[in-house]
């Protein structure tokens, strides 16, 4: 948290439209992201917040329904949108990952469908399709 306290990150907040953070299903692979997510609700960053998604990431291959809904309801109430990521090994390794020929088909068409969701952030109501 003290990198986002950093001088810089000012003017990097109010240029972002939105940020997206990735989140664990535990306590403390949680905590980075509440602590976030709270610091910058502290520093006024209310809207961009809001405008902001949480990524809930299946990186240990032991989904918790109980921590889900726990985190989905917690991140929620700060007005961020929170997708689920279930796991896949290929994402669990980190670094740099081919998503093309790497990851599992219901790993990409999440990417997918969080990509969309995403997008449709930015889709203003009156070009929406009726």
């Amino acid at each position: 948290s003290d990198d986002l306290e950093h001088p810089v990150m000012k003017a990097v907040f109010d240029a972002c439209d939105t940020l997206v953070f990735i989140s664990g299903l535990t306590a403390d692979t949680s905590l980075p992201v509440t602590r976030s997510i709270d610091l910058l609700r502290s520093m006024g960053y209310h809207e961009l917040v809001s405008r902001s998604m949480v990524i809930l990431n299946d990186s240990r291959n032991k989904y918790d329904g109980d921590a889900r809904a726990y985190l989905t309801e917690r991140f929620g109430q700060s007005g961020a949108t929170v997708e689920f990521m279930p796991f896949d090994p290929h994402l669990a390794k980190g670094g740099i990952i081919d998503t093309q020929h790497e990851l599992q088909k219901k790993t990409r068409l999440r990417l997918f469908e969080i990509t969309a969701a995403l997008a449709d952030k930015y889709v203003p109501d009156a070009d929406r399709p009726r």
